[in-house]
């Protein structure tokens, strides 16, 4: 079946979710920050992939990194098309 149709950029843009990498040094090994709908992904040797609706502040996020440790590393964006795929069968 037909899930979606159109431009990867436009279909990335109008995407649900947010993808936000992060590369923290000195916080918890667990640490996430506190905002509601922020999810991990993956932590693989110092980085972190989160999850995060559309509409979240990138802000807050950077700010509550910032609050737990030193960030070295921070990204902001659409998903990934493997993602986006995934976000679109899951409808």
């Amino acid at each position: 079946r037909l899930v979606a149709a159109g431009h990867i950029d436009a279909l990335r843009a109008a995407s649900r979710q947010r993808r936000i990498t992060l590369r923290l040094d000195g916080a918890p090994a667990d640490w996430l920050p506190p905002i509601d709908g922020v999810r991990l992904v993956e932590r693989r040797r110092g980085e972190l992939r989160l999850g995060a609706p559309h509409d979240v502040d990138p802000e807050r996020i950077l700010a509550a990194a910032r609050a737990a440790g030193a960030v070295s590393e921070f990204g902001f964006g659409p998903p990934s098309l493997s993602e986006l795929f995934l976000e679109l069968v899951a409808r």
